[in-house]
C-alpha cells in the first residue's frame, strides 16, 4: 500500500518509463512517494508518469520530487494522471529546475478533481510553464478540504489577474497555511484582489 523510492543526490539516469511502467500495476498503492532530486539525470515524459498514477486511484497521498532534472512533457500529461485520484488528500510536486511546459489548465483541472485534498505542494520554479491563473484558481476553489497551500511558479510564464487565483483561494475556508511565489511572471492586478 506504500511506495517510497528515495535516491536524493545519486547517479541514477535512464528513461522514466522504464520505473513507472511496474508502479502503473500496483492498483492498491496510497502512499507514492518518488525522490530523484539533486545529482541525477532521470529523463523522459510526464505521460509516462501520468498514465501510470491515473490507474493508482485508490492514492491518499502523492510525492513527486524530480528537482534538477531532466524531465520534460506538457503538464496535460500530469494533470490529467492525477485527476483520477479522486481519494488524493496530499499532492506534493517538486519539478524545480527541469524542462516541464505547458498550461496552467491542464494541471488545474486534474487537481479540481481531487477534493478530498487537504495539503497541496506545487514547485515549478525556473520552468516554462504558462497559462492563466484563473484555471489554477478553479481547480484550487473546488478543494475545500485543503489546510496547506503552497505553489512556487517562479521565473516561468504565467499570466493573469491575481483576481482569479484570489476568488479560487477565497473558497478554501478550512485554509491554515498559504504560501505563494510567482517571481519573475507576467501577473497583473491587486493585492487587495488576492
Amino acid at each position: 500500500q506504500k511506495l517510497e523510492l528515495n535516491f536524493w543526490e545519486n547517479k541514477i539516469s535512464g528513461e522514466l518509463r522504464e520505473l513507472v511502467g511496474a508502479i502503473g500495476h500496483c492498483r492498491q498503492l496510497q502512499k507514492l512517494e518518488l525522490d530523484f532530486s539533486f545529482g541525477n539525470k532521470v529523463s523522459g515524459e510526464l505521460r509516462e508518469l501520468g498514465g501510470a498514477i491515473g490507474y493508482c486511484r485508490q492514492l491518499q497521498k502523492l510525492e513527486l520530487n524530480f528537482y534538477s532534472n531532466k524531465v520534460s512533457g506538457e503538464l496535460r500529461e500530469l494533470g490529467g494522471g492525477i485527476g483520477h485520484c479522486t481519494q488524493l488528500q496530499n499532492l506534493e510536486l517538486n519539478f524545480s529546475i527541469s524542462e516541464v511546459s505547458g498550461d496552467l489548465r491542464e494541471l488545474g483541472g486534474g487537481i479540481g478533481n481531487c477534493r478530498q485534498l487537504q495539503d497541496l505542494k506545487l514547485n515549478f520554479e525556473f520552468n516554462q510553464v504558462s497559462g492563466e491563473l484563473h484555471a489554477l484558481g478553479e481547480g484550487i476553489g473546488n478543494c475545500r478540504q485543503l489546510q496547506k497551500l503552497g505553489l512556487n511558479f517562479g521565473w516561468n510564464q504565467v499570466s493573469g489577474e491575481l483576481r482569479e487565483l484570489g476568488e479560487g483561494i477565497g473558497r478554501c475556508t478550512q485554509l491554515q497555511k498559504l504560501e505563494l511565489n510567482f517571481w519573475e511572471n507576467k501577473i497583473s492586478g491587486e493585492l487587495r484582489e488576492l
